[in-house]
């Protein structure tokens, strides 16, 4: 399940959930020397809800998308919620507003942001009788669809000549209004990276390529996977994710011209792959870019029988950056516990890293009937670094803090945002070892609320209580 989580200048937020089925979360995902893939996966049984993608609307209201999946289908919609948590039914028909997708489509939005007019844009794929296509869903700052995007506010990029898609890892607005949306799948050479772009009205933006989408395959056609898209300040774009050559995986960044030609200027062909020394297995689950256009991506490395979270720094060349941390890598413990999973990571106005995590206590051994890769007592942790990869000593003393909502309980991080008044708001999933209980999970640096999942809709809300500092 691919997670994001935004914010805008009225630092208001709103959240993408989705159910899953069959109620599994998947853990980390690891390239084989042949290049596929291995799932570390736990099972979470019954019903079971993860909050992620968000993005604002005005005056305090939380605009939160939803999914339910059927035998054929997954069905999305949209809540509008009030600053105080509840659920506005005098604006809407009802408490929920369906996402009108054709029946039989197989839709998954997986990541969001928000227009510097405070309209909000989620994004994904959708599997369709024809096949796949990109779709971009762009709702008014009243949370309703905006109408003048592509006429009922839902945009798509018909795909399907171009291969396989698998997801879509990140959306960027660009300065003058256009919509660039990354996605990983494969084409008729092996794994590829698609970069699609829209005109602000949801048209195919065709000036970007014939069809308006850009594919992109690595030398060799060793395996890709994406992880964000970034408009540079000379209007390029630019895209890292991972690879793997075996016997190292890989950090990889693509620069593409404005008009989504590979910049031969960029390391020779547009394309720059590097290792982490000394960590040759690792997964990226997020990644951001400072103000200087450098990007920062971080995960989890793996060592024999220990593992932990890595953050890197790449330069402008797209070479390992060695001022940053520790020769261009920073590693992140948290005690004793080892950590499970590393979820997101986020940069503020100052260039500081915000890297979020789960944590267990008692290690990766705990096994019961919820999974064997949850510990009966996994919480969230964050770590701060400055932005030369130090940790961050005026947070929390040492840079870390953990976020314990109490034992017995599994939380579990899928994405993360910094509101403009500094604050990090964390989502993802709760579940409560002694009642069973899955519930959706938002948590701000300052206090959670919970969403549980309720047998009779998809989703219901209640105050949350707890005393995170």
């Amino acid at each position: 399940m691919d997670i994001t989580i935004a914010s805008d200048t009225t630092g208001q937020i709103v959240a993408l959930g989705e159910l899953s089925s069959p109620y599994e979360m998947p853990r980390f995902t690891r390239l084989s020397t042949s290049g596929g893939e291995q799932w570390y996966s736990g099972t979470l049984r019954g019903g079971y809800l993860q909050f992620g993608a968000i993005a604002p609307l005005g005056d305090g209201r939380l605009l939160v998308l939803g999914a339910q999946p059927s035998t054929t289908s997954r069905n999305y919609y949209a809540g509008l919620v009030l600053s105080d948590g509840t659920l506005a039914t005098s604006s809407y028909s009802g408490v929920w507003r369906n996402i009108p997708f054709d029946t039989g489509d197989i839709p998954t939005l997986s990541v969001a942001t928000s227009q510097p007019d405070g309209k909000v844009l989620f994004a994904g794929t959708n599997l369709t009788a024809t096949g796949p296509r990109m779709v971009v869903v762009r709702f008014d700052t009243d949370g309703d669809f905006d109408r003048s995007f592509s006429g009922d506010g839902m945009a798509d990029i018909d795909v399907s000549s171009l291969g396989y898609l698998d997801s879509v890892a990140s959306v960027e607005v660009q300065a003058d209004g256009r919509i660039v949306v990354l996605a990983e799948g494969d084409d008729a050479s092996g794994n590829a990276l698609y970069v699609a772009r829209f005109n602000s009205d949801g048209t195919p933006d065709n000036s970007f390529s014939s069809d308006a989408v850009v594919t992109t395959g690595l030398p060799g056609n060793l395996p890709v996977y994406a992880n964000i898209v970034r408009q540079l300040p000379d209007g390029k774009i630019l895209v890292a994710g991972s690879s793997f050559s075996a016997p190292n995986d890989l950090v990889v960044t693509l620069r593409f011209t404005a008009n989504g030609q590979l910049d031969t200027s960029y390391d020779g062909d547009g394309i720059a792959s590097l290792s982490l020394p000394g960590y040759n297995e690792f997964i990226l689950t997020g990644a951001g870019m400072q103000s200087d256009g450098r990007v920062v991506v971080s995960g989890t490395y793996f060592q024999g029988a220990s593992q932990g979270g890595i953050v890197a720094r790449v330069s402008t060349t797209g070479a390992l950056d060695t001022t940053f941390g520790s020769s261009g890598i920073r590693t992140i413990g948290f005690g004793s516990g080892v950590l499970l999973n590393s979820s997101s990571l986020q940069v503020d106005s100052l260039d500081r890293l915000y890297f979020v995590g789960d944590l267990g206590a008692s290690g990766l051994g705990a096994t019961d009937s919820y999974g064997p890769s949850f510990d009966e007592d996994t919480n969230i942790v964050v770590a701060r670094l400055t932005s030369a990869g130090d940790f961050d000593s005026s947070f929390d003393n040492d840079g870390r803090i953990g976020v314990d909502l109490g034992a017995d309980l599994i939380e579990i991080p899928s994405s993360s945002v910094l509101n403009t008044d500094g604050r990090l708001w964390i989502t993802g999933a709760q579940h409560d070892l002694t009642t069973a209980a899955t519930n959706g999970l938002v948590v701000r640096v300052g206090g959670p609320a919970f969403v549980p999942v309720s047998p009779s809709r998809i989703m219901d809300t209640r105050d949350g209580t707890g005393g995170i500092t």
